[in-house]
């Protein structure tokens, strides 16, 4: 879908393809609190910055939970570590 847009940009004005690239953001990383109101439009750069650190604490509570599944199970004695990443 995000390629489609790009490379229809140019039959697009910018806002209308900020607009559009905001929302399939939004489709991928749902936001909890908007349900009866419009989510902001990402269109400055602080806006896609605070995104990005969003997106970057989401990954690193990813890793977290498979180093913690990892301990817990212990699977094939391996550590944490070794279980998440496959050592």
């Amino acid at each position: 879908m995000i390629w489609s847009l790009l490379s229809a940009s140019d039959k697009l004005s910018p806002s209308i393809q900020v607009a559009e690239l905001s929302n399939e953001f939004y489709h991928l990383l749902p936001r909890s609190g908007f349900e009866f109101e419009r989510l902001p439009i990402l269109d400055t750069s602080d806006a896609v910055q605070k995104e990005w650190k969003n997106v970057e604490t989401l990954l690193e509570l990813e890793i977290a939970s498979k180093i913690m599944a990892g301990a817990l199970h212990r699977i094939k004695g391996q550590s944490g570590l070794e279980f998440t990443y496959n050592v």
